[in-house]
Parts: structure tokens; sequence; C-alpha cells
């Protein structure tokens, strides 16, 4: 608000000051035009007198043709501001003073004898003077004359410009004066009691709002408020109301976005070290009891539950690379191990008040293919029969998920030690029957024509009492072009490793120890972007950089744009199933490394080249 924007009691001041000025001014003009009709009609009486008295007097006069008595007369009769005149009726004009000789040039050229025929006042200038000319008619009334005309009385006043009030008048107008400010005062009392004194007082009660946090939106009572200013005042509070609402959704999303971001960190964490302890586990596994090697199995397992629960609850990628909403109902190519072992973490959360054993063995070889599908069809498919599976559990169940691959094909099979479903029924469960037995037939017609449409094959294998078998048969997708079957170093080459997960950067050690590789690392994108600057660029440079930086603007993405590798580059990530991650990695040519899966890929050192 600008110090030149008028306050309202201005306002309401000025309104009435001009009130006050027009209230005077029409008072004065009403004034005015009474008094000038007073005075008329005074005048009109007045000369009307005169006329009939000088009439009476000149009139035996002038029957005689005694023209010096008449001068007489009009001498007597004439003043300051008052003149008169005869025409007789030959025509000759007869005044007290011939000297005035712009009323005797009147006179010589009157010739309107039809305003004397109804005496009346006429307001004429003469040569620049204005007169108030009044006329008559001069009678003889004498028994010889039997009422002739023998002339015209004219008498001449000068008109007064001065606006003399009669007292009456002036009365009048004090009065009016007097009645119209004390209705102007009366009103503008009323308003400011009414409307300005409540207007203010809601003025400062939301300027006393505007100065404390928006906790209680309620304004205080406020009496004898106006009803437009009751419905400017309830408008305000839902104002608040509604701002007090969105502030507390902020503050919500706040607190949940500094959750997401501890999650997110936890879990990039836990997830990037997992790859490398999977990796030493395979490593020495034939150097450890299979007990102590089976017990580490199992605890990383754990984690990895641990982590894929976080994950699904709380990951929310960066947002200038993912879009809102990922959507997970296109067919696109998926990890297939990496979608069993989430759904599998989920399931162990679901089952957590009943557990049951849940294994999970991908053998080598199918750990890394990759299958094209419907992430949540997949999903569901898989979920619907482990939910079959542990339907039909009994005390101390378990059931077992295997991943195999041969030639062209990955194969998941589902196995439980539950009450197995009768071979007569075989049939009809895969038709879309249920089946009288629990837990058995759920779903399995739909997921069996779910994975035809795929080029696949659903198959069950079921004895009563002992347990079911369901193999999920995938046609195997040709590792995307984003995808490398395994990584080939020079040995001249340099790599670029840029993660912030201590972990990684022991694991590529180990990888590159004694092969002449020269390594550099880097745990921050701006140690990167700042070394990048000041180097000299090498068409041999590989470049290594994890998308996922915590507490940086930049990610890996952002930084293989700015440096361009092409195939020389490669994005480590776990969210590779996303198909916003594959479109990015196609359009800069670059490679895409699953972290899940990060040990599988074989890493070939090769001689100088």
């Amino acid at each position: 608000m600008t110090l030149k924007q008028p306050k309202i009691i201005i306002l309401i001041e000025t309104f009435f000051i001009a009130s006050i000025f027009l209230v005077l001014m029409a008072t004065l003009l009403v004034g005015i035009y009474f008094n000038k009709y007073e005075e008329q009609q005074k005048q009109n009486e007045n000369i009307e007198r005169r006329h009939h008295l000088l009439s009476q007097l000149i009139v035996p006069s002038l029957a005689i043709s005694d023209i010096s008595e008449v001068r007489k007369l009009l001498h007597m009769s004439s003043g300051v501001d008052e003149t008169y005149m005869i025409i007789d009726d030959n025509g000759t004009v007869i005044m007290s003073d011939y000297g005035n000789r712009s009323l005797y040039g009147f006179g010589k050229s009157f010739n309107n004898w039809k305003i004397c025929n109804r005496p009346s006042l006429i307001d004429q200038t003469i040569e620049k003077e204005k007169y108030s000319i009044y006329c008559s008619s001069l009678i003889d009334n004498s028994i010889f004359s039997s009422n002739k005309k023998i002339g015209l009385l004219f008498s001449f006043t000068k008109s007064n410009p001065f606006i003399l009030f009669s007292p009456a008048v002036i009365y009048f107008i004090l009065i009016l004066t007097l009645l119209f400010l004390t209705l102007i005062f009366l009103l503008r009392k009323i308003l400011y009691m009414q409307l300005l004194q409540p207007l203010l007082k809601l003025k400062n009660a939301i300027l006393n709002r505007s100065l404390h946090n928006v906790i209680h939106p309620k304004i205080e009572e406020i009496k004898k408020l106006p009803w437009e200013l009751v419905e400017i005042k309830d408008a305000f509070e839902r104002l608040l109301s509604n701002l007090q609402e969105e502030y507390n959704g902020r503050i919500e999303a706040e607190k949940m976005k500094a959750l997401v971001d501890v999650m997110a960190g936890v879990c990039h964490d836990i997830r990037s070290p997992l790859s490398i302890l999977e990796f030493c586990i395979i490593e020495a596994k034939d150097y450890l009891p299979k007990k102590d090697v089976q017990i580490q199995v199992e605890a990383l397992q754990n984690i990895r539950d641990i982590a894929n629960n976080l994950l699904d609850k709380y990951r929310e990628p960066n947002a200038k690379l993912l879009t809102p909403i990922e959507t997970d109902f296109l067919i696109k190519p998926l990890l297939l191990s990496s979608i069993i072992d989430t759904v599998i973490s989920h399931k162990k959360q679901e089952w957590k008040n009943k557990p049951c054993k849940l294994i999970f063995n991908a053998h080598k070889n199918a750990k890394n293919k990759w299958i094209n599908s419907i992430e949540s069809e997949t999903r569901r498919v898989l979920s619907n029969i482990l939910n079959n599976a542990y339907e039909s559990l009994r005390d101390n169940g378990s059931i077992d998920i295997s991943l195999k691959s041969n030639s062209n094909e990955l194969l998941v099979i589902i196995s439980d030690n539950g009450i197995g479903i009768p071979f007569a029924h075989l049939k009809s469960v895969l038709n879309g029957f249920s089946s009288k037995h629990p837990g058995k037939g759920i779903g399995l017609s739909n997921a069996k024509q779910y994975m035809e449409s795929l080029g696949g094959s659903l198959a069950i294998n079921s004895q009563e009492n002992s347990g079911t078998q369901v193999t999920l048969t995938f046609p195997f997708f040709k590792n995307p072009l984003w995808l490398p079957e395994e990584i080939i170093i020079c040995s001249n080459q340099t790599i670029i490793l840029l993660d912030d997960d201590l972990s990684i950067h022991n694991f590529w050690q180990k990888k590159l120890r004694n092969t002449g590789v020269k390594l550099i690392q880097f745990y921050s994108g701006s140690e990167f972007v700042e070394w990048y600057g000041q180097s000299e660029k090498s068409d041999s440079t590989l470049y290594f950089m994890d998308y996922e930086l915590r507490k940086e603007s930049l990610n890996g993405v952002d930084l293989l744009k700015s440096i361009n590798p092409q195939q020389r580059g490669f994005l480590i990530t776990s969210h590779a199933e996303k198909n916003i991650f594959q479109r990015t990695a196609e359009e800069l040519g670059i490679w895409l490394l699953p972290k899940c899966v990060l040990n599988e890929i074989p890493v070939k050192i090769i001689a100088e080249q």
C-alpha cells in the first residue's frame, strides 16, 4: 500500500465538506430566486401605484397641452435611478430632462404599442444600461373626452447589480441552511457510528491478526457490525482457516519430505554395501563352513528385505529426472530377479504375524536376465501364487522360490509343502474354477492367460497332502542396448569413479588391483566438477557415476549429460527398471548398471591397445 492512497475517514470528511458547500450554494441560489421574485412583486406594486397617482396628476395637464406642468410633475417624480417619460398620442416625447439622449432616442423610436396593453415590468438594455421599464396608458376620463387615450407613461428604473435580501428571505435562507447542516451532521454521525467505526475496528482486528502466526482463524467479536461487514469478516475467517489448513499441510509435507530424505539415504546406504557383501560371500563360500555361509546369506536377505520395504514406502528419486507419476502399466524391460526379491520382501512384511519359511534362490546365470513385461501384472501374478501357497501351508510350512535359466527362457519355480490340490481338480483350477481345497485356484486362470500373452506359460504340478509346484516360464528379453553383457577395460585406461558410498570404492579397488588400470575416485559431485574443469580430456577415460548423490543438487545423470562420454559412461542406479532411466541411457548413449546385479556383470581387463 502506498502513502498516496486516501483513507476512508478522509474520503468521508471530504464528502461531507463538499456536501455542506453544495447545500450552502443551493440554499443561496434558492434564496436569490425567491428574493428576486419577491422584490419584483414589490417593485411592480410600487411602480403601478406611482403610475396610477402620477397619471391622475398628469392627465388633466396633458389634456390641455400644458407641457410645462407635465414636465414639472415628471421632474418631481423622477429620481437618481428612476426616470419618467411620456409619449403623447401625436408621438411627442415629453421628459423632465432632455439631456438623457439614450432614453430620448428610445422614446423617438418606440413603436411597440402592444406592450402597454397589459402593464408589466420589462427588462431591457438601452445603450449598455440595464433598465426595468414599466409602461401604462394615460386615459382622459373627463365627460368631454369619454375615456380617450392621450398618451403613454414610461418609467425607467436602473437595475441594481447588488442583491439586497429582504428579512423574510434572510430568515428563510438561515432556517434552510441550519436544517440541512443538522441533517448532514446527523447523517455523518450515523455513518461514523454504524459504518466507519466498525470498519476501523475490523481493520485493526485484521492487522493485529496479521502480526501473529495463523493459529486461531477466528477474529474477535465486533458489536453492531453491518451485515456486509459481517460477510467480509466471515470470508476473511474462512480464508484464514484455509491458510491454516494449507500451512498445516505444508508443515506435514515438510516433515514427510524430511522423513523421505532420511529413508532414501538409509536405503541408499544399505543397498550399496549389500552387493559388495554378497560378492564377498560368494568369493569366500569355498573357504567357510556351509552352515556359516547359509547364516550369512539369510542375514543378507533380511537386510535386503528391510531395504526393499523402505524403498517401496519412502523412495522418491530425484524429481529433476523422474516424472511425478511413473506408470507400472507399460510393457518394458524388467529385471526379474529384482522384482521377485521385492515381492518376497513384501510378503515377509505382510505375513509377519504368522511367518513361514520363505527361501529365494537365484542361479548365477539367471540373476542378470531381463524379461519384457508389465511390471504391475508380473508383481500381481507372483503375489497371487505366493498367497495361494501361503494359504495352503500347515504349521512349520515353507515356500521355496527358484530362478533358473535355459537357452532362451527364465523359469520361476514356486514350491510349497502345503495340502496340495487333488489331481482331478488341477484342470478345472487352470480353467478358472476354484478348488474346494483352500488356498488353490485363486487367480491361477488369469495368471495363466497373462503368461501365455507374453509368450510364456504357467504349469502346475501338485500332489494332495504333499504340496504344489507352480512353474512360470518367461521368454528372454535380449539384453537392452543400454545394458552391457560385460565391462571391458584396457589396462592403459583411466577410470573415474563417483560414488558417495565407501563400500563401492572398496569394490572397485579390489576389482582393479594389480591390473595397471588408473582409478581416480570422487565422493561428491562438486569434487568431480572441480577436477574435470582443470583436467586434460581423454577419449580413453571411463566414467562410472552413481545416480543418487546425497545432499547434493547434482546427480549422476546431470554430470554425464554435461561431459557427454557416450559409451564411455556408466550410470549406476537402483532404479534401472524405470522407463525414464532407460530412455535417458538410450538418448545419451551410455550404459546402465543396476546396482542389485552389479556383481553379476563380468569385468574384463584386456591388454593395452
